[in-house]
């Protein structure tokens, strides 16, 4: 079935004229010049997800930064901080989905599911069935904290459709990363004199492995002349992936 939400228009139109801002957020964190993990250009880049989840080779721009990804990737550290990102964004949809359970049985609709919220008393943790008959005794005399966590299970469910969404954009820009760093198998990766690349080229590696590495940034003086400490990407995000599968024990259509 064909998606149902996003912006495929941009995806398939994407270009510098129409499209400014994106289009220059993508080349520049595909470039040559290593964008750092904390940069504010990758969570500008990472709002536009309803674009990037439709992204994909058949538009010029997309795969000009492809390319360009896969050539910069051993050198600048930009693929590696980007599956970092997506690591964390994982995490984050997993802890959302723990705090979020849907019953199939007695939904309308994604926005109107029978919630199951994990509400905290004084000294321990009920479990509330919103949006049927069963309620624990907690609130079934309190119609205020009824409306309260009604409420809260109603924002979670959006929270965890937003998370949902923001994921699945960073995701498919990986996706088309890595498909095409592959097959170029790793870009090149040039002495030119900086301490990433020299890192980098220190270690028995290849080009290809390097694309997934990610340097932290330091200095002598904060380490000590001591080797910069350095991050297995691909084991963050393969990690991330499977606990975010293993959170699904009933299907939550917020996800879908």
């Amino acid at each position: 079935a064909a998606m149902s939400w996003g912006d495929p228009q941009t995806a398939r139109e994407l270009n510098t004229d129409q499209h400014p801002e994106l289009s220059t957020l993508l080349l520049q964190c595909t470039g040559p010049s290593r964008v750092y993990l904390h940069d504010s250009k990758w969570k500008a880049l990472l709002h536009h997800y309803n674009a990037l989840v439709h992204l994909d080779e058949g538009n010029i721009l997309t795969a000009t930064v492809c390319k360009s990804m896969a050539k910069h990737a051993p050198k600048s550290g930009n693929l590696a901080a980007l599956a970092l990102h997506c690591s964390k964004m994982l995490r984050d949809l997993t802890r959302a989905v723990q705090q979020v359970s849907f019953d199939p049985s007695s939904s309308g609709g994604a926005l109107s599911p029978t919630m199951i919220v994990r509400t905290r008393s004084r000294s321990d943790a009920s479990v509330t069935s919103i949006g049927s008959s069963s309620v624990s005794s907690f609130h079934t005399n309190n119609t205020r904290s009824k409306k309260s966590v009604n409420g809260s299970a109603t924002k979670a469910s959006f929270v965890l459709i937003g998370k949902a969404r923001a994921t699945c954009g960073a995701l498919n820009l990986m996706r088309l990363f890595v498909h095409r760093t592959i097959l170029s198998g790793g870009g090149n990766l040039a002495d030119n004199g900086d301490a990433f690349n020299n890192a980098c080229r220190a270690s028995s590696a290849t080009s290809l492995e390097r694309a997934f590495v990610y340097i932290e940034p330091t200095s002598a003086a904060t380490t000590g002349g001591m080797p910069a400490r350095s991050r297995d990407t691909i084991e963050e995000l393969l990690s991330a992936l499977i606990q975010f599968i293993d959170s699904q024990a009933k299907p939550l259509p917020e996800l879908y």
